[in-house]
């Protein structure tokens, strides 16, 4: 049975619509630890093989997302602030179904 966790950007900014400087006061990895610790007791003898992976890439997805959003589509400057290759951003892009602005995002 796979288990799908609902780590992503509308779920940190849902958290405060109506101040913004408050989310920004929470330590990410604090929003991310309470939201794994919230998901693995549920998941008892339904444990995933790639609660890893899930995990990062529920991370990984809305950070290149955010960063493509701040920078216009400009993948060079988002390699840049996310201190990666330009080719290896371009392969995440790929890997995590992010459309670029020639065609429509999916998901």
């Amino acid at each position: 049975m796979s288990v799908e966790l609902c780590l992503n950007h509308q779920d940190l900014m849902e958290s405060d619509k109506n101040d913004n400087s408050s989310l920004a006061k929470v330590p990410l990895e604090n929003v991310v630890y309470q939201k794994v610790s919230n998901i693995v007791p549920l998941l008892d003898d339904r444990l995933p093989g790639n609660l890893y992976q899930t995990v990062i890439s529920s991370v990984e997805r809305p950070l290149i997302l955010s960063v493509l959003e701040h920078t216009s589509g400009n993948q060079c400057k988002a390699a840049q602030m996310l201190g990666i290759n330009r080719n290896t951003l371009r392969k995440k892009i790929s890997q995590l179904g992010i459309e670029t602005k020639s065609s429509p995002r999916v998901k």
